[in-house]
């Protein structure tokens, strides 16, 4: 088997792609062909925004990764149910990577998506009012929300 390089995109990202490619289209039929430049490199970030690299995930026991790029700006302990829980809120600029993973190997429990706003991430009152999807995982080490 050969090594290829084959980029990812996340499914999401696809309507967001075609909606500037029309408007690429049309402004380059419609306006001066020059000012199609502006929504082609719009493209060219949606393309970098929605990518899904590849992720190696570490050989062994009891490892958790990250389940997002980024950087850790909350570590506390949330309560849900009387069940205690470690949150550990990720902040993503632009640049990063736009796709979550599992932290760990497990079964899905439930995926709960809030609808909310859509505060700055590194505000304390984000993690509570943006929005956002949960999901509960039953693993070996208990359960990870």
């Amino acid at each position: 088997m050969t090594d290829s390089i084959m980029l990812r995109f996340a499914p999401e990202g696809y309507p967001f792609i075609l909606v500037f490619v029309f408007i690429t289209i049309l402004t380059a039929i419609f306006a001066k062909s020059w000012m199609a430049i502006f929504p082609l490199l719009l493209i060219l970030f949606m393309f970098f925004f929605f990518r899904d690299p590849e992720r190696v995930i570490p050989e062994g026991e009891n490892i958790f990764v990250s389940p997002a790029d980024g950087k850790i700006i909350l570590i506390q302990e949330v309560y849900q149910d009387k069940e205690g829980f470690i949150e550990i809120s990720i902040f993503m600029s632009p640049f990063n990577v736009h796709v979550n993973r599992a932290p760990c190997d497990g079964v899905v429990e439930s995926v709960v998506y809030t609808p909310g706003k859509f505060f700055s991430a590194f505000k304390p009152k984000a993690s509570l009012q943006n929005e956002n999807i949960a999901m509960l995982l039953d693993t070996k080490h208990g359960r990870v929300l």
